[in-house]
């Protein structure tokens, strides 16, 4: 039988980084991915703060190398073509100024070859049929491999880094729908894209229409990620039965912006959708285990959640796993700091995309002038800025429950944090 300090169930960011930064420590790590990898994803759009871990985990080189540099984000109101810029420089920690757009495939398959590099055991094609964790560091998992084979694997902490499946996550207690962020994307890539010059060519575009929301992400290779985050109850409204491609089509006419911009494109994807983004699940660790990534939620895509907080979550667990073990405790107390660092970043990015569908934050958004304040508070979130606890991410905190006090301080003439 296979003996591992750690079971990473899942090879995506959250996963490869949590096995990469594991086995750093001299940890006996393994990870199980069904998939045989590259295998398309969306999320394509990072976020600078993520950079702080790309450094722990050795890969900033390659991505450069490879990726798109993104050092801003347009929003676009599509009723008038109003735009407005936010470039990550002006947050309030201006330490990392760009991130990269990625075609996902290409990062996924450089991160579980960088965790490979790092020691990490990989079972590519291999099934998860159950996980079995223990109080007492005698976990184990129940595999599958590509034949059909069953066997068994002990391991004394188990990572879910299954995403939306939970594994783990999703059999402790019932997922919770987050209000109002019931809505389905529809995404497709695309060649002959309009771009904009200079820094800007690879700003993601931000494009707000009365349903919902578009995204337009350019790729270094010519290629442009263009979607569509539709509100359910607009859906609904639409003709039952309708395909993918036309309902992006129906979206596409509500915003002529949008329209524009695909008008001399060729789409060289179906549109694929994808259905129910957001959900919080009640426990993100227990005993001889915890999870990463959207294991432990997920978050509407519009402010490019869900990868940076993977990242964030794998070093956080890595740290934890690493204390529990030579602490010889693998109990769900020893991963309460992992816990609170997730449910913190995840809250923050829940209570933005919240005030944006409400209207606060979009009209803030797009608020001529700005007042110094408000204008790097909305720029430190897009950067991602929002797992330490500092003097902005606490005003922001309490902006977003609607203290008046806050408000007052970002739309007037307060002092901004420093």
């Amino acid at each position: 039988m296979l003996k591992l300090d750690v079971a990473v169930i899942g090879g995506g960011p959250a996963g490869s980084t949590t096995a990469a930064l594991c086995a750093a420590r001299g940890l006996e790590v393994a990870v199980f991915e069904r998939d045989t990898f590259p295998r398309f994803h969306i999320g394509e759009s990072m976020l600078p703060q993520s950079r702080k871990v790309w450094d722990d985990l050795g890969v900033t080189d390659a991505l450069e190398a490879r990726f798109l540099r993104k050092y801003g984000a347009q929003f676009v109101d599509a009723s008038n073509g109003d735009e407005q810029a936010y470039r990550f420089a002006e947050a309030f920690d201006s330490s990392v100024t760009y991130a990269f757009q990625v075609e996902r495939a290409d990062l996924d398959h450089l991160l579980l070859g960088n965790a490979v590099a790092k020691g990490a055991k990989l079972f590519s094609g291999w099934s998860v049929q159950k996980a079995r964790p223990s109080l007492a560091g005698h976990g184990a998992v129940d595999v599958r491999d590509p034949d059909g084979t069953k066997t068994t694997v002990a391991a004394r902490i188990i990572v879910d880094a299954t995403g939306r499946d939970g594994l783990l996550s999703a059999t402790h207690g019932k997922r919770e729908t987050i209000a109002g962020l019931d809505n389905t994307a529809f995404f497709s890539h695309w060649d002959g894209i309009r771009r904009r010059e200079g820094q800007l060519e690879g700003d993601i575009d931000i494009v707000c229409f009365p349903h919902g929301w578009f995204w337009n992400i350019p790729f270094k290779n010519g290629v442009n990620s263009v979607g569509a985050v539709c509100r359910h109850d607009w859906i609904r409204e639409l003709p039952k039965g309708l395909s993918p491609e036309k309902i992006f089509e129906r979206a596409v006419e509500l915003a002529p912006w949008v329209g524009e911009l695909v008008a001399n494109g060729t789409r060289r994807t179906e549109i694929g959708a994808l259905a129910d983004f957001s959900y919080r699940v009640p426990d993100i660790a227990g005993d001889g285990w915890c999870s990463v990534g959207d294991a432990t939620g997920f978050i509407d895509p519009l402010f490019s959640t869900g990868a940076h907080l993977g990242f964030v979550s794998g070093r956080s667990a890595s740290i934890a796993i690493g204390e529990a073990l030579a602490a010889g405790d693998t109990s769900k107390a020893r991963f309460a700091e992992h816990e609170a660092t997730v449910r913190r970043g995840a809250g923050l990015f829940v209570g933005a995309v919240q005030s944006f569908y409400e209207g606060t934050l979009q009209r803030m958004i797009f608020t001529r002038p700005q007042k110094t304040a408000m204008r790097r508070m909305i720029t430190s979130m897009l950067a991602g800025d929002v797992v330490e606890r500092s003097r902005w991410t606490d005003l922001f905190e309490r902006f977003l429950t609607g203290q008046t006090a806050e408000r007052s301080a970002i739309y007037g003439d307060a002092e901004s944090p420093q």
